[in-house]
């Protein structure tokens, strides 16, 4: 009654030092569980971002799932709805406390994790064989995901990490060099790193037919013996400058776009990464964009 904080720190002790509560405790948190909305964004952050960091917090958000969906109601449409589809054995909030318990002890992996599904049930559909399904539920999860990172009180570049993480989860990403160097100029390396991770607990926390492991463990290894070699995946890893497109013309914002075409170029092989096969595309680009160009009166 004096501060309803102390739910949020009661639970958080729990998961992270494996107390479990009184029951006359428990029952007192549940009872006054709707006073948490009146808390700041920052004190409801500080507390569920330690507690997701937890040991224990799948037992504990199973246990008061409710005080959570006072919290986050984005959580609530997850209880107990049935995914079925034979790649799941869990309903959709079951699978996300297992995948929870699978990642590293991470606040961003964490939070991605707890939300990666928020947005399964309005994408829910069934199939003639009544196979359930969820298309475009990844985009729904990480739009819904926005308000919840309000909530906590997030910094923008920490929601827009995590945000990219719940976005991309369900994304195929190919065991090829071509593949991995496209997902690297998109989110950068650590983003990749971290993306596999939730992928990883997301497919240890489904039907065991249907475990990915071995896969996963590939691309890592890929992904690592890659970035040793220090590849060219971004204007910064291009073997040529801006200073050297402007001498060939180019000014403004062509100087950056032309560097963005011949990134895409080395990553996709058609243009090696030295300077003068760079000067070559480059001069080849400058030639395409003076081709579209229509001549006056024609």
């Amino acid at each position: 009654e004096e501060d309803p904080l102390r739910i949020l720190r009661g639970l958080r002790f729990s998961a992270q030092l494996g107390f479990s509560i009184q029951e006359e405790t428990a029952q007192a948190m549940e009872k006054m569980r709707s006073r948490l909305t009146g808390l700041s964004p920052a004190r409801t952050g500080e507390e569920v971002l330690h507690l997701l960091c937890g040991e224990q917090v799948a037992g504990v958000l199973r246990r008061h799932r409710e005080i959570f969906g006072v919290i986050l109601p984005q959580l609530v449409p997850m209880f107990d709805f049935d995914q079925k589809n034979p790649h799941h054995i869990y309903d959709v909030w079951e699978h996300t406390l297992h995948a929870l318990a699978a990642v590293p002890s991470r606040r961003g992996l964490r939070l991605a994790v707890l939300l990666h599904d928020c947005g399964k049930p309005a994408r829910f559909s069934v199939d003639f064989r009544g196979d359930g399904h969820f298309y475009g539920h990844a985009a729904e999860s990480a739009q819904r995901a926005g308000l919840a990172f309000q909530r906590l009180g997030m910094k923008r570049t920490e929601a827009k990490r995590v945000k990219t993480l719940i976005a991309y989860h369900d994304y195929d990403i190919l065991n090829s060099e071509k593949s991995l160097l496209s997902w690297l100029r998109q989110i950068g390396p650590e983003a990749l790193r971290e993306l596999l991770l939730v992928k990883r607990a997301d497919n240890l926390a489904q039907n065991p037919q249907y475990r990915r492991q071995k896969q996963l463990d590939c691309l890592e290894e890929r992904l690592e013996a890659l970035l040793e070699r220090r590849p060219c995946y971004s204007r910064h890893g291009l073997a040529l400058s801006g200073g050297e497109l402007k001498a060939l013309g180019l000014e403004g914002a062509a100087v950056g776009k032309t560097l963005d075409q011949l990134v895409d170029r080395v990553i996709t092989g058609q243009t090696l990464n030295e300077k003068a096969a760079l000067l070559s595309a480059a001069k080849k680009i400058l030639l395409e964009e003076q081709e579209k160009i229509p001549v006056n009166g024609a």
